[in-house]
């Protein structure tokens, strides 16, 4: 699990206090997830705009809660795989890690 948290804190785009992934890097943790067998719940779409100004838009977001796991993880990838246009960042929700997350956390 801890390789999994530390591709998050590598790759992430920081703004605010969220955290973003670009297409490559989103499709990249979503095959991690699979390898894992860390569910995907699905992902949110963002517009990075200047000043780290996030704009959400409903395109280019999904919801696999009520989809099976392996299909979900083939949807997000070939999503990922189709949209690789520059000033987009995702937001993945996937099963809670908490416990893992708060050990390394610390670290940013």
């Amino acid at each position: 699990m801890k390789d999994t948290l530390d591709f998050i804190l590598a790759h992430r785009i920081k703004t605010h206090s969220d955290m973003f992934l670009g297409s490559p890097d989103a499709e990249a943790f979503v095959r991690l997830c699979r390898e894992k067998k860390i569910r995907i719940q699905g992902f949110d779409g963002f517009f990075l705009l200047p000043n780290n100004v996030v704009q959400i838009e409903q395109d280019i977001s999904a919801d696999y809660s009520k989809t099976d796991p392996d299909t979900a993880y083939e949807l997000a990838i070939k999503f990922f795989q189709e949209h690789r246009e520059a000033g987009i960042g995702y937001e993945i929700i996937y099963d809670d890690l908490s416990e893992d997350w708060k050990a390394i956390k610390g670290r940013e």
